[in-house]
């Protein structure tokens, strides 16, 4: 409902991903124009996507007769441009990071740091993506810039003890495998719930807690934590 809702919108409501997009400075613009969607033009109706996503989620979520859905329509015809403004500027921010951390990995060639590198470069392909900027939700585009920040900090400190960095690898892949393994076994739909959700982004806090904490996580978050949601998750799964 809340897919069919958000399609309803987009081919109701005026796009102004034109408009917004003359207004955007040349550093934003070059920044987006390096994306893993292929376009410009695919980006942009990403991050059209995930701002209707915010606008509808601040209606109370999806309706269910006409004259609420012309009701819901207007709101977000209202607030559209300046939601989508506010976003391209986050994720351009993203980008370049993205793109900064992306060169340093291929940059690198030592073979003592190759499992790990390889880690990293899994969680950057699923961090930024084609479609990465509805999936990440316009309320966690700064929580994607930590994160790709959190990314950052590893490959600093990644020389000075490789060794730690793949311990703390299998701390992460341990708990990641126990996410796996209870979204696997969801019924359709249930997915998109936000208690499992916040397992995904549970794990991307627990990498900040283990390779960059510094930067601080949103959230206490541990193992032990994360384990507790898996089995909510595994005793709500219906």
């Amino acid at each position: 409902m809340w897919a069919g809702t958000r399609r309803l919108l987009l081919l109701t409501v005026p796009s102004p991903a034109l408009v917004v997009s003359k207004g955007l400075n040349n550093p934003d613009k070059l920044a987006l124009a390096d994306n893993p969607h292929g376009s410009v033009r695919k980006l942009m109706a990403d991050c059209e996507s995930a701002a209707v996503d915010h606008l509808l989620a601040g209606g109370g979520g999806p309706v269910w007769n006409a004259d609420d859905f012309a009701e819901l329509a207007d709101r977000v015809r209202a607030d559209l441009g300046d939601t989508l403004t506010d976003l391209l500027g986050g994720v351009a921010r993203a980008l370049v990071l993205w793109r900064k951390v992306s060169k340093k990995v291929k940059g690198t060639t030592s073979l003592a740091v190759l499992p790990s590198l390889n880690d990293v470069q899994g969680q950057l392909g699923d961090l930024v993506c084609d479609g990465f900027v509805t999936r990440t939700g316009v309320s966690r585009v700064d929580d994607l810039h930590r994160y790709l920040r959190g990314v950052e900090y590893r490959l600093t400190k990644l020389p000075e003890n490789p060794r730690r960095d793949q311990v703390n690898m299998a701390k992460v892949e341990q708990m990641r495998q126990a996410v796996h393994t209870v979204v696997g076994t969801l019924p359709a739909g249930r997915s998109a719930d936000a208690d499992v959700v916040e397992l995904r982004w549970m794990l991307e806090e627990y990498r900040i807690s283990l390779f960059a904490q510094e930067l601080r996580t949103a959230y206490p978050v541990s193992d032990k934590r994360i384990m507790k949601a898996v089995e909510a998750v595994r005793a709500g799964r219906s």
